[in-house]
């Protein structure tokens, strides 16, 4: 499928779970930006639940939901450094949730939940991807913001996690941790492997990889020393079959995986 279906919400469900194992349930204080950025979203998601056609999906070309769009793809809102783990993973979910409802746009109408799960599976899958490409520069955009987002929230649970008492290192912690790490591992293979398809144009791969090239090191950073060997051979691999106008900056991806630099979460197996 496309670079916009289901890794997304793979991914992104692996960061919430972990982070609801990993911290206490807490209220924190959102700021105006982030009231103004959750406001967005839920526009975003709003439209589209209430669209009866494609027509009525919001659209960059529409004033008023290009307005929204550029709100809740505004990666700038991420360099506030004073924003807590929470908040950052609360404006993740409200980003991802945005791109998500464009790839289920038509779901319940198109896919009859009464047939075998293979088909079901089928059937969803076909929309997603069809939506993926029809929404092509809205999702696109979102998705953006979701890769500089997740990078983001990776430095502040390394943070947390250091400062976490041995004793509360639980199984159940590790699990998650090693499911961010596979769904990290997909998803960016996804993306690079992705950025050849012919439907997509070449100014768009571009700035997809350029998120990557600016998001790796901190992707990097949760995998364990022999996990980022693999990882780079496995990028530097796809960069070697992709055309040239793209293999530079998949090494440069490929090459932020070859730090030994070894952080918390790193050393934690």
């Amino acid at each position: 499928v496309g670079m916009y279906t289901t890794y997304w919400e793979i991914i992104m469900k692996q960061f919430s779970i972990l982070l609801l194992l990993l911290v206490a349930v807490i209220k924190p204080s959102f700021s105006s930006t982030i009231e103004e950025y959750k406001s967005a979203s839920n526009y975003i998601v709003s439209k589209i639940e209430n669209a009866k056609s494609i027509e009525e999906v919001p659209s960059v070309n529409n004033p008023d939901d290009f307005k929204h769009i550029k709100v809740a793809s505004n990666v700038s809102i991420l360099s506030n450094a004073e924003y807590s783990m929470e908040q950052i993973s609360t404006l993740c979910e409200l980003g991802n949730k945005a791109a998500m409802s464009y790839a289920h746009f038509g779901l319940k109408e198109e896919v009859d939940t009464s047939n075998h799960k293979s088909v079901v599976m089928q059937q969803t899958l076909y929309v997603m991807k069809r939506n993926a490409l029809t929404f092509e520069k809205e999702v696109f955009n979102l998705t953006i913001f979701n890769i500089h987002c997740q990078a983001a929230f990776i430095p502040k649970l390394n943070n947390f996690y250091k400062e976490l008492p041995a004793n509360e290192r639980t199984e159940v912690r590790l699990q998650g941790l090693r499911g961010m790490r596979r769904s990290a591992t997909q998803t960016m293979l996804s993306t690079i492997s992705d950025v050849v398809n012919p439907r997509r144009s070449r100014e768009l791969s571009l700035e997809m990889l350029d998120a990557w090239v600016k998001s790796a090191p901190s992707y990097a950073s949760i995998f364990t020393l022999e996990e980022r060997q693999s990882m780079s051979k496995q990028i530097r691999e796809a960069g070697d079959v992709t055309p040239r106008v793209y293999r530079d900056k998949i090494y440069i991806i490929s090459s932020a995986f070859e730090t030994k630099e070894c952080n918390t979460l790193c050393q934690t197996h």
